[in-house]
């Protein structure tokens, strides 16, 4: 009875490593999971376009800030850091425009897969 004892015990405490492994790995894995969330960009939700007039009157005001960014820099006033920053704004605001527009997370994936997709075909990247 000693012996059956021994090697549950042994196996209980062979399970007990297993699950300590499994805790540590998922612990990685949701904060591995937190970065990619916080860098996907996110909707604004609080916005003022409530019509195609005013989401063309945005897009239009972002994009014209990264071609001043972009004409800093040519006059050697800017840096490449401003049109990045300038160019994720853009991007943000496209996302916001596409969230109101009725797509969400998933979609807006899938049609960004989409669009990888037929860059792959026509040899881009």
């Amino acid at each position: 009875m000693n012996v059956y004892m021994d090697e549950m015990q042994d196996r209980l405490n062979e399970l007990a490593d297993k699950i300590e492994d499994l805790e540590y790995d998922n612990a990685r894995l949701r904060e591995q999971l937190a970065d990619m969330v916080q860098s996907k960009p996110i909707p604004c939700k609080n916005v003022k376009e409530t019509s195609w007039l005013g989401w063309f009157k945005k897009l239009t005001e972002e994009t014209h800030e990264v071609l001043c960014a972009i004409y800093d820099i040519a006059k050697g006033t800017g840096t490449t850091m401003h049109i990045a920053e300038e160019i994720t704004d853009v991007i943000t605001v496209c996302t916001s425009f596409l969230d109101w527009m009725g797509y969400n997370d998933k979609a807006r994936e899938k049609l960004q897969r989409e669009v990888n997709e037929k860059n792959r075909v026509r040899n881009y990247f």
